[in-house]
């Protein structure tokens, strides 16, 4: 083929998307190599750059290069090298090439091509209309095959010193009537648009060659609505509408968080009432017996305080304690459950209802058995603060006996993040149980 000759840089006019007289288009059929570039491109001069260089004398390199995408080439030579005029054009094999499509980085010597120029018109060497047709086949196979069109200032010429309005063919079968405007040939109305009505799939492209539209193919990346509201950044993923999925959660111990595909997130109350406490709890540890033949008598204390949360509902409550560390890691224990219960000097006292269960779970979480729990609790006239206190015995099981006294007093307030209570006062200072429990011991000899 030799070299291109870039003797000639032509720059065309900005046209609508609507005007047939600058554009390109391919289509792949088959498994043709190039054909499976076209899916299928169709570009404006609008948004796309086109160049045409060379001597129709000789041949032409057409290169059209969509905004940001790769180029695609054109080689157009003349029947038997002779000068570019309009006519039909065909090659096989070994014949000299009418012409050569490359897409992107993929080319091939076409096996066969054919090529029709319906209208060529340039100033000496300058062209400044061309209208084409050509289709390329890189294997013998006749199912596949590389079709399209090239459009550039198309009826230009003829459009040339005649009244506006004057009915011309602009080569397009998609656009209907034409009539020259601006001493170019232009569609009178808009092509038809080829709209998929599926969400997720791609408009196809109007052939300009025959008015059919190409298949729809599934889309990724556009953005889309999946009709879920429980889903976010909803975007197109091989033809399908998916989101991330919301997270729901509002960071409140007080409501159960849910997602409704229809309304989006949903948080509902636990309860009529919901109370943020600050405790500070005073655990006391003592122990007796014999090891060893040895009688030894221990005891410990430590401080820590203790955040809960208290849901009323009616005369029932819960206390939502969340994850507690145990000897063998970090569990979510049961809640303790039960009814409100008058009692005297105007306090209200706390009915476990669940004891049996909450014994089973911190005997397996701490080793230790609850024989006794009691709480209190006493809401101010305006129902805006509360002060209470639990008391619970228990037993370790150790090598010796260990008795187990918790004492918690309590502050609470309504839940509010921003506004979380504070523990009542220490009494005294003490080790704080997160620090270990380290407990003073007595030995006696027998």
């Amino acid at each position: 083929m030799g070299t291109w000759p870039f003797a000639v840089l032509l720059t065309v006019c900005l046209v609508q998307a609507t005007s047939a007289s600058t554009l390109f288009y391919a289509r792949g059929e088959g498994t043709d190599l190039v054909g499976q570039q076209a899916i299928p491109p169709l570009f404006y001069d609008e948004s796309a750059f086109f160049r045409i260089q060379g001597d129709p004398a000789d041949f032409l390199a057409i290169t059209v290069r969509e905004n940001g995408g790769q180029p695609w080439h054109v080689l157009l030579y003349g029947p038997a090298n002779g000068p570019i005029v309009p006519g039909t054009y065909e090659s096989t094999g070994s014949d000299p090439p009418v012409l050569v499509v490359n897409a992107t980085t993929q080319s091939c010597d076409p096996a066969s091509a054919r090529v029709t120029v319906h209208a060529i018109e340039f100033d000496g060497s300058d062209v400044t209309a061309l209208t084409i047709d050509f289709e390329q086949h890189c294997s013998d196979d006749p199912e596949s095959g590389l079709y399209g069109s090239v459009r550039y200032r198309t009826g230009s010429v003829a459009c040339s010193g005649v009244p506006e309005g004057t009915p011309c063919n602009d080569f397009d079968a998609c656009t209907g009537a034409a009539e020259c405007t601006g001493g170019e040939c232009r569609p009178v109305a808009p092509r038809e648009p080829c709209t998929s009505n599926e969400t997720c799939f791609e408009n196809g492209v109007c052939d300009p060659l025959s008015a059919v539209c190409s298949p729809i193919v599934p889309a990724t990346g556009t953005l889309c609505d999946d009709d879920d509201a429980c889903t976010a950044d909803d975007a197109c993923h091989m033809g399908r509408c998916t989101g991330t999925f919301l997270t729901c959660d509002d960071q409140s111990p007080c409501t159960t968080d849910t997602c409704d595909p229809g309304a989006g997130c949903v948080h509902e109350p636990l309860a009529d009432q919901c109370w943020a406490i600050a405790g500070r709890t005073v655990a006391r540890i003592s122990a007796s017996g014999k090891v060893g033949g040895r009688s030894i008598r221990c005891k410990a204390v430590c401080m820590e305080v203790t955040p809960e949360v208290l849901l009323l509902d009616g005369e029932e409550y819960r206390f939502a304690d969340g994850p507690t560390e145990c000897t063998t890691g970090t569990f979510d224990l049961i809640d303790e459950t039960g009814r409100l219960v008058r009692a005297r000097r105007g306090r209200t006292a706390f009915e476990i209802g669940n004891l049996e269960e909450l014994r089973l779970d911190l005997l397996a979480c701490m080793r230790t058995q609850i024989i006794e729990r009691r709480r209190v609790m006493k809401v101010d006239a305006g129902g805006t603060a509360l002060t209470g206190r639990v008391r619970t015995r228990a037993r370790m099981t150790q090598a010796i006996p260990t008795r187990v006294t918790i004492t918690t007093e309590f502050n609470g307030l309504p839940y509010d993040p921003a506004a979380l209570p504070v523990p009542p006062p220490a009494k005294q200072i003490l080790r704080n149980c997160e620090d270990g429990l380290p407990a003073q011991c007595r030995f006696d000899l027998e």
